[in-house]
């Protein structure tokens, strides 16, 4: 059975005590199932602490993560593989199964080149062992294209299916993110279908990273197509509000948003259950 979930950008910009415990209350107090923590600095991270809020307030967990610029996996694979193990360590005293996000590249990093085949040699050789790794502790991965304005590596679902098939580990899947496939896909049904059961988590984030079904993606072929793929993950509310000032920049929210983070909350939930009774997921 789906599980509605939200990330912590929903209401703070990065993972503190403090903003932890909130952003968890929030989704907790809203009708959530899940939360997603996008991981911040490790070394700071205080799992135990993450966790015990979880439980608290009846929320599952999940993570992501984003390689800063400085692991860009072709250029520094060894940094950014002990960044990959890292994670899985606090993943498994989280008691969390699924490490997903872009876990191959720093955002904003490019050659001014397509990937090469050394490239792609690369990313399969890194993820091959820390997927190896996490399948010792119970962990799956799923990477997640993003948009060519952020990366050069992996842009459509396409391209990460076919790094999943040269891995060629059962641990290791795709991630959709809606706001990244509706840039680079032809429609929003072919790539659900083309990652069929190795679709492991999806971002439900609208076209302007509004509110969901306030926006120009076709929501509806999106939600068919995952009934059709039959799929059992979470979905993941990644859109934000400009009252989150801190994410104004990192987040491109040039224009005012015409919503608070509770209205977005709160009404892209509601959306995400509608579609999917309605698509029959």
């Amino acid at each position: 059975m789906v599980k509605f979930g939200a990330s912590i950008l929903t209401w703070i910009p990065t993972w503190t005590r403090e903003g932890g415990k909130f952003a968890i209350e929030q989704a907790s107090k809203i009708g959530y199932d899940v939360v997603e923590i996008l991981l911040p600095n490790l070394a700071n991270f205080e799992a135990k602490i993450a966790k015990q809020m979880a439980q608290e307030n009846g929320i599952a967990l999940n993570c992501s993560l984003i390689l800063p610029q400085d692991h860009h996996l072709p250029f520094y694979p060894e940094k950014a593989k002990a960044l990959l193990l890292n994670a899985l360590d606090v993943l498994e005293e989280l008691e969390v199964n699924l490490l997903a996000g872009v876990l191959y590249t720093g955002i904003g990093v490019f050659t001014k080149a397509p990937r090469t085949t050394a490239e792609t040699n690369v990313i399969v050789d890194v993820i091959g062992e820390v997927a190896n790794v996490a399948q010792s502790k119970g962990i799956s991965l799923a990477l997640e294209p993003i948009n060519r304005y952020e990366t050069y590596l992996l842009t459509s679902v396409a391209e990460v299916v076919e790094i999943v098939s040269l891995i060629g580990l059962d641990n290791v899947g795709v991630q959709i993110d809606t706001f990244h496939a509706n840039i680079e896909e032809s429609n929003m049904r072919t790539p659900v279908l083309q990652a069929g059961n190795l679709l492991k988590h999806v971002h439900a984030a609208a076209s302007d990273r509004g509110i969901l079904g306030k926006d120009n993606i076709d929501w509806e072929s999106f939600f068919k197509a995952l009934a059709a793929v039959n799929y059992q993950g979470s979905l993941v509310l990644e859109s934000f509000s400009s009252e989150v000032e801190a994410l104004v920049a990192p987040t491109s929210l040039w224009r005012k948003s015409t919503y608070s983070c509770e209205e977005l909350a709160k009404e892209s939930l509601q959306f995400m259950r509608e579609m999917s009774i309605k698509a029959g997921l």
